[in-house]
C-alpha cells in the first residue's frame, strides 16, 4: 500500500547538507526520506507491537519512504532538474537536451542546469530559506565563546513538500520470510499503526534543533487525490523505444540520490555500471550496459549516524539527484511485457537504501527525444496541485472572525506562554529565597563556621534536577515529584540499591530547628528538629498545595531555580551562599533611590 503525504513546515526546519562545517550549517532544499523515517520510527516504536514486526518494517527495510520534494507557492509538484539540459550562457532560454549530440553548437558556451527544482513547464523553483546568526555560550563564564559565531541555514516555515510511504500488502511482495509474528493480521495492524503516525493533521518534528524552535511539520494525507492521478499515469507505461542495431536505449532520470555497489568489490561506487542494481531488469535476466560517455552524472558522499555504535558510519558514495543515466540492452521478447518491466523499474527504483528515499527514477521520460525543448513537451506530467481549504495558500477573508485568524491565534498562544513563563520565574525566585532561608537558619542554629562547608551542595542539587527532568509529561503529579525527591535524598544510597533497609543520605539528614513552615503545619505539629530533606520536601508540598498552583508549574519552577542558581554556585560554601542571598534580595529601582535622596 502506497500513501502520499504533503508535509507543511510550521517552523523553520534544518536538514543538514553536510556533517560538518566551520561557521555555517547549510540545509537541503528538500526533506530526505531518512528524516521522515526517523521521525515516524521514533513514534511508532512506542506502540505495543512485537519486536519482530518492528524489525520487519524498519530493520529489514520493508517500509519505504521517498524524499519529500518541494511544491511551489501555488501547490504545483517539482522535480530535480535533469543534468542533460543546458542553455547558452547569459540566456535562460531555449533549453537544449545534450542527450542529442547534434544540438550542441561548438561556437557557443553552454551552462548545465543543475542544483534546483523544476515544474512540469520547466519553471525554476527553490524553497524559501532563512539564515540566523548564533553565538555559542561558554556556560562556565556565562559569556560568548571566542570565535564562536556561526550561522544556521533553515527551510522557512510555510513551505510544502510532497512524498510517499510505501508498505507492501503481503510478505510475498516484500520478499520477506514469514514467521509466527508476521501473520497477515499482525502485519495489517502494524501497517495501520505506521499510517496512524502519518495521519492527516498530525504534527511531527524532524531535522536538527527539533528540541528547540525548529522542526515542526504538519501532515496532510493526499492519497485520494494522487490515486485519481495515478490511474491515468499508470495507463501510460514507459516507452522502450525502437531498437537500433539490435539494442535499445534506457534513460534513467534520477529523482533522488541513488546508491550503487561496484560489481567486483561490492563497495559503494560513483559509477552506476552494476546491472544487478536495476532490480526489475535483473529479475528478467536483462543485462543493461552503462554508457558513461552519454550519461550526465554527479556524485556526493553522506554519513549516517548509527545509534547502536554511538557515532557516524563510514562515508557512502551516491549518484546525485538530477543525474541522467544512459544504458543499452538487448531484448527480443514481447513488447507489452517490456513496457511492464520498465514500469516496474520506475515504480520500484534502483540501487540500495530505497527505504530512505534513494533510487527513485523516471524511465525514458518524453523529453529525451527532443533536442531543443519545446513548450508543448512538458518535463513531466503531474496534474497534482495542493490547495486544501483553509490552508495559508488562500488569501485571508476579512469577513472572518479575527479570533480564528492563524496569526491572532499564534499571538494569543505566545502571550499565554509569556504569562506562564513569568509565573514560573516568580515561583522560581520564591523557591530560591526559601531554600536559602533553610541554609541560613540551619547554619545559625548549629553554629556552623563560615569556613566550613555545610548542607547539600551543587552535586546533590544537580542530581535532583536530573531526576526531576526525567519525569514524562504524563507523570508530573504531586506524588511522582515527591517520590523523585525521595529517590535522591534517600533512595540513592548503595544500601537501598542492594535491597537493604533504606537509609537517609547523611548530607540531607542534617537535623536542625527551622521555623519556615506554613501556619497550618505549625498548628498541627510541634516545633521539633527536622532534617534538611524534610524541610525541602515540606516546601515543595506547600507550593503544590497553594491556590492557583499545579504540580507541573512547581516542577518547572524548581527546575528553573536549580538551573539558574545552583549550576555556577555551590550553596554549601558560605561565600557562594552570600552571593545567592544577595542576588535573591529585592531589586531597588533607580527611581526609588532618587526619592530617598530627596527625603
Amino acid at each position: 500500500m502506497k500513501k502520499y503525504f504533503v508535509l507543511e513546515t510550521l517552523d523553520d526546519i534544518i536538514i543538514g547538507s553536510s556533517n560538518a562545517a566551520a561557521f555555517s550549517a547549510q540545509t537541503l532544499d528538500y526533506i530526505p526520506g531518512s528524516a521522515v523515517m526517523g521521525a515516524v520510527c521514533s513514534l511508532y516504536g512506542k506502540k505495543d507491537l512485537a519486536a519482530d514486526t518492528l524489525n520487519l518494517f524498519f530493520q529489514e527495510n520493508m517500509t519505504v519512504f521517498s524524499d519529500f520534494l518541494p511544491l511551489t507557492s501555488d501547490g504545483e509538484e517539482t522535480l530535480p532538474a535533469p543534468m542533460s539540459i543546458h542553455y547558452v550562457k547569459k540566456t535562460q532560454a531555449p533549453f537544449f537536451n545534450f542527450l542529442k549530440k547534434e544540438v550542441k553548437d561548438k561556437e557557443k558556451q553552454y551552462k548545465q542546469v543543475r542544483g534546483d527544482n523544476r515544474t512540469g513547464s520547466f519553471a525554476k523553483f527553490s524553497p524559501d530559506k532563512t539564515v540566523t546568526a548564533r553565538t555559542a555560550i561558554d556556560y562556565a563564564t556565562n559569556t560568548a565563546k571566542t570565535s564562536a559565531l556561526y550561522n544556521r541555514d533553515a527551510i522557512a516555515s510555510g513551505q510544502r513538500f510532497l512524498g510517499y510511504c510505501d508498505i507492501p500488502d503481503t510478505l510475498e511482495k516484500g520478499k520477506r520470510p514469514a514467521n509466527e509474528n508476521r501473520t497477515e493480521d499482525k502485519i495489517a495492524k502494524a501497517r495501520a499503526e505506521v499510517f496512524d503516525v502519518l495521519q492527516d493533521g498530525r504534527i511531527l518534528r524532524i531535522g536538527a534543533g527539533r528540541g528547540s524552535e525548529y522542526g515542526r511539520v504538519l501532515v496532510h494525507d493526499v492519497t485520494a487525490a494522487m490515486e485519481k492521478l495515478n490511474k491515468t499515469r499508470n495507463e501510460k507505461l514507459p516507452d522502450p523505444g525502437m531498437p537500433e542495431n539490435g539494442k535499445r536505449k534506457l534513460v534513467l532520470w534520477c529523482l533522488s540520490n541513488a546508491e550503487f555497489l561496484d560489481a567486483v568489490t561490492s563497495y559503494d561506487s560513483p559509477i552506476p555500471d552494476n546491472p544487478a542494481m536495476l532490480w526489475a531488469l535483473a529479475r528478467e535476466n536483462i543485462v543493461p550496459c552503462f554508457l558513461p560517455g552519454e550519461s550526465f552524472v554527479r556524485t556526493g558522499k553522506t554519513r549516517y549516524y548509527n545509534n547502536a555504535r554511538g557515532g557516524l558510519d563510514s562515508a557512502r558514495v551516491f549518484v546525485a539527484r538530477g543525474s541522467v543515466l544512459v544504458y543499452e540492452y538487448e531484448y527480443s521478447g514481447d513488447e507489452e511485457r517490456l513496457k511492464t518491466i520498465l514500469g516496474n523499474l520506475q515504480n520500484e527504483g534502483c540501487g540500495l537504501s530505497r527505504q530512505l528515499g534513494f533510487g527513485r527514477v523516471m524511465v525514458n521520460p518524453d523529453w529525451i527525444s527532443q533536442g531543443e525543448l519545446k513548450d508543448d513537451v512538458p518535463l513531466f506530467e503531474s496534474g497534482f496541485k495542493f490547495a486544501p481549504e483553509g490552508s495559508s495558500l488562500h488569501a485571508a477573508d476579512s469577513s472572518q472572525d479575527p479570533d480564528k485568524d492563524p496569526e491572532v491565534q499564534w499571538l494569543k498562544e505566545m502571550a499565554a506562554g509569556r504569562v506562564l513563563s513569568l509565573g514560573i520565574d516568580d515561583m522560581a525566585a520564591d523557591l530560591l529565597k526559601k531554600i536559602l532561608d533553610i541554609y541560613s537558619s540551619a547554619r545559625t542554629y548549629l553554629g556552623i563556621k563560615n569556613d566550613t562547608d555545610f548542607g547539600p551542595g551543587k552535586t546533590q542539587w544537580q542530581s535532583l534536577r536530573s531526576a526531576l527532568c526525567s519525569l514524562s509529561s504524563l507523570d508530573r503529579t504531586k506524588e511522582a515529584i515527591l517520590e523523585k525527591i525521595k529517590e535522591v535524598t534517600i533512595g540513592g544510597k548503595e544500601e537501598n540499591r542492594a535491597g537493604k533497609e533504606m537509609q537517609e543520605d547523611d548530607i540531607w539528614n542534617i537535623k536542625f530547628l527551622y521555623d519556615g513552615r506554613s501556619a497550618q503545619q505549625a498548628q498541627q505539629t510541634a516545633v521539633v528538629e527536622r532534617s534538611f530533606e524534610e524541610c525541602f520536601r515540606a516546601l515543595v508540598e506547600d507550593k503544590i498545595g497553594a491556590e492557583g498552583s499545579t504540580p507541573e508549574l512547581v516542577l518547572n519552577a524548581l527546575i528553573r531555580c536549580l538551573d539558574l542558581n545552583f549550576t555556577l554556585h555551590d550553596p554549601r560554601i558560605k561565600t557562594d551562599l552570600d552571593i545567592l542571598l544577595k542576588n535573591s534580595g529585592p531589586k531597588q529601582k533607580s527611581g526609588n533611590k532618587k526619592e530617598e535622596k530627596r527625603k
